[in-house]
């Protein structure tokens, strides 16, 4: 819908002279406005974009100033409102809940030396303060880059070892000079080459009495992983991904909070008692019917339970009225809230509230989620898990506490079983596309947080200690585990014969020329 304008002087002029001639130029005109993008002219009844100056750049001085200040609102909220900590627990429970290297090189042995040498260092040496394992350091930098914009880790050589010191994002860069950095080869802590590739980053340490922001190192861009998720070509500068959702939920936040008052105070007073003979208000006998009074002067009287109180023959009751609060109007109001967060974060509707979803919808949603999840994971392999594993395997080789291989540096990450919203359904489509050849054990294991090679061993270790404590106690193996290997005892018997030495005739079936 576009604005009504009125006709200026000329053609108000026209209109005295030549009426007919300038409706037809008043309709040409409004033609013309219609074949155009209404977008591109608003009007008065709708805010401005700010055009070029606000939207052009990615990295000018004002948009510096916004992402600082959507970190800090980010911050505040998940601290103190229930829906932002959900969002950000639950995203990173998924993304991030179980991380695991898998060695690819085609030796067996050369896989095994890999994968314990880097289980170990993810376990007891990633961190260089030692407080966290590697999977932990992994989920906080996913959740400070979803709440803060950006995350970064720098790779530290502490003596023989390789660790990582974790950079928050208000500690790249100067968070006090942001609106003021007119270098065009510098980008809130990021120096840039010609080209625009990232060179070093400048950090900072935060004190912690007065958070106050001192220069420390500038370390070079090959040593430092920077974890973001940007929305431009041209963004050096992660924004959070709450961003688009911090003004509705600080609205539910307050809103919140003004409802539990009302209701709180609703609920604090039980009634009213009323006077019916105005005279005795202000006698002495009155006044000491009351039990105390309040700040502003008015009279009141304690409840108490299960008590019949009788009351003066100039004493009335009224039982307060609450307003039945909270209202289903609020409550409704607070769904839409929660749907408008929902489709800001990219996240279904279902993720806060799956109770009103049920079947085909409830698989729909899962993927969506899964999408949504695989997505995240996709970022951390290549921004950070990669790079770690590469630098790692890399030192450990140098140092020849693993072998060096040709193919030392193939391998894939695990992240846990995929989020599913029915079990049995997965269960059923998998095995179809296994035994019709569409799909690999290993993609399903894979699926289900396994290591198909590590399942498989694991497999054959049960069987194998099935088989040896039946024959021990000497029974089938069926009547222990009968669903699970219903023809074990005649395979074992048919293997076991198998492998017995083929004999020859004896003597008697060959005859006399045999035995001379």
């Amino acid at each position: 819908m576009t604005t009504p304008t009125q006709p200026n002087f000329f053609e108000r002029l026209i209109a005295k002279v030549a009426p007919q001639y300038a409706l037809v130029r008043a309709l040409a005109q409004d033609k013309l406005v219609l074949f155009g993008y209404d977008a591109a002219t608003p009007g008065t009844f709708r805010g401005s974009s700010g055009g070029m100056g606000k939207n052009a750049g990615s990295e000018t001085s004002k948009m510096a100033t916004d992402r600082m200040a959507t970190m800090w609102d980010a911050r505040d909220l998940e601290r103190n409102m229930p829906i932002v900590r959900c969002v950000l627990d639950r995203v990173s429970q998924y993304v991030c809940g179980t991380i695991q290297y898998q060695a690819q090189t085609g030796d067996d042995q050369i896989d095994s030396a890999y994968e314990a040498y880097f289980q170990n260092w993810m376990a007891n040496i990633a961190d260089v303060t030692g407080r966290h394992n590697f999977r932990m350091l992994v989920e906080l930098a996913f959740r400070s880059m979803l709440r803060d914009g950006d995350f970064g880790f720098y790779l530290v050589r502490n003596g023989p070892l390789l660790q990582l010191q974790s950079i928050e994002s208000d500690r790249i860069g100067d968070p006090n000079k942001v609106s003021n950095q007119m270098d065009e080869g510098y980008v809130q802590g990021i120096k840039l080459n010609d080209l625009g590739q990232p060179i070093s980053y400048d950090l900072f340490r935060r004190e912690r009495k007065s958070n106050r922001y001192i220069p420390d190192k500038s370390v070079p861009a090959e040593q430092f992983l920077f974890l973001s998720k940007p929305l431009r070509t041209d963004e050096y500068r992660g924004v959070s991904w709450l961003a688009p959702v911090l003004a509705p939920a600080r609205d539910l936040y307050e809103v919140f909070a003004f409802e539990r008052g009302a209701a709180k105070w609703a609920a604090s007073i039980a009634g009213v008692i009323r006077m019916t003979d105005t005279l005795s208000r202000n006698t002495t006998s009155a006044q000491i019917a009351w039990d105390g009074v309040t700040a502003a002067g008015e009279n009141t009287m304690a409840v108490t339970p299960n008590k019949l109180i009788r009351l003066k023959p100039n004493e009335d009751v009224t039982p307060f009225n609450t307003g039945n609060r909270p209202s289903g109007a609020f409550a409704a109001y607070i769904g839409a809230g929660i749907r408008d967060i929902a489709m800001g974060l990219n996240l279904p509707y279902g993720f806060f509230n799956m109770a009103e979803f049920g079947g085909a919808t409830v698989r729909l949603e899962a993927m969506q989620l899964q999408r949504t999840f695989a997505r995240f994971q996709e970022i951390l392999v290549s921004k950070v898990l990669d790079k770690v594993k590469k630098e790692v395997l890399n030192n450990g080789i140098a140092l020849g506490e693993i072998p060096a291989t040709e193919n030392w540096n193939n391998g894939r990450w695990q992240f846990g079983p995929h989020l599913t919203a029915d079990t049995g359904y997965d269960t059923d489509a998998n095995l179809s596309l296994l035994q019709n050849g569409l799909k690999s054990a290993a993609a399903i294991a894979g699926e289900e947080g396994y290591d198909y090679e590590d399942l498989v061993g694991q497999l054959i270790k049960e069987a194998t200690i099935l088989r040896d404590r039946c024959a021990a106690a000497g029974i089938p193996i069926e009547m222990v585990a009968q669903a699970r290997f219903p023809e074990a005892t005649s395979q074992i018997a048919a293997i076991n014969e198998a492998m017995q030495p083929a004999t020859g005739p004896t003597i008697d079936e060959m005859g006399d020329g045999a035995a001379k």
